[in-house]
């Protein structure tokens, strides 16, 4: 009987140092999982009363420098699904050529409101039997327009990163263009020999020479920024990502087409 109790008394022995095992190993689980918890919120720091540490510092500037980190926001990323608005800005060099287009436009416009005034109401602006425009206006018209095609199509050549379309399509622009200067000279040759038929020239003539001299004018000034192109296209310095001087080239030839279209228009509607 004295064994069966102590075999009693070990079995207790064993059994409470089991639950004291286990009670061991649940205290551990609680302390990982206390460390594992979430950071609490700034709320519970502040309600969290400050101890010195045990070198004696103060660890409140440690608190406050925990939730201004918390308080910080994210940097701000924006959704690659919105979509991108375009930009209207615009660039000096586009400022500049537009400012050009509105000073030229002003001092044509200028012109013509003097043309349409004077051949309204003088009596001796175009006598009867007194010759008309030349003829020739339609062939020089037709050459513009190729001078302006040619260069349209080599703007596109420089878009696509055809170097070679483009030097060719900006020499056949420049020989259109000097054609039509060409074409120019003989339609003043003609009315010329027109006038000289007549007792004294008349203000048509003066008329039609001060528009198409001046429009001239603005060619030949075409041809500065023209040879400053092709000389660039020669030197291969122009790409479908650096074509902004091909661009405003293009622009002015297209301005000045459009403006022979309005003089002439005017000219034939008011002789």
């Amino acid at each position: 009987m004295k064994v069966d109790g102590d075999l009693a008394d070990d079995a207790l022995v064993t059994n409470d140092w089991r639950r004291e095992k286990g009670g061991g190993n649940r205290i551990e689980d609680a302390a990982r999982a206390d460390h594992s918890a979430v950071r609490p919120p700034a709320q519970a720091l502040r309600r969290m009363p400050s101890y010195p540490s045990s070198d004696g510092r103060d660890p409140r500037p440690c608190a406050a420098a925990t939730r201004s980190l918390m308080r910080e926001e994210p940097p701000f990323s924006p959704d690659p699904r919105e979509p991108r608005q375009p930009s209207f800005r615009m660039s000096t060099e586009q400022l500049m050529v537009i400012l050009a287009f509105v000073s030229i436009g002003i001092l044509f416009a200028a012109t013509l409101v003097a043309y349409v005034i004077t051949s309204t109401n003088s009596k001796m602006f175009r006598p009867e039997g007194s010759p008309g425009l030349p003829a020739g206006l339609f062939a020089s018209t037709a050459l513009l327009f190729g001078a302006s095609l040619s260069l349209h199509h080599a703007y596109r050549s420089v878009v696509e990163n055809r170097l070679e379309s483009l030097k060719r399509g900006l020499y056949l622009g420049l020989a259109f263009a000097i054609a039509f200067l060409i074409g120019q000279v003989f339609n003043w040759t003609s009315m010329v020999r027109a006038q000289a038929l007549l007792p004294r020239p008349t203000l048509f003539a003066f008329a039609f020479y001060l528009l198409t001299g001046l429009h001239a004018a603005h060619v030949i000034g075409g041809f500065v920024p023209l040879g400053i192109v092709i000389r660039r296209a020669q030197a291969r310095e122009y790409s479908s990502s650096r074509a902004d001087g091909v661009r405003f080239c293009v622009w002015y030839w297209h301005y000045l087409g459009a403006i022979w279209l309005v003089l002439l228009t005017v000219m034939l509607t008011a002789q």
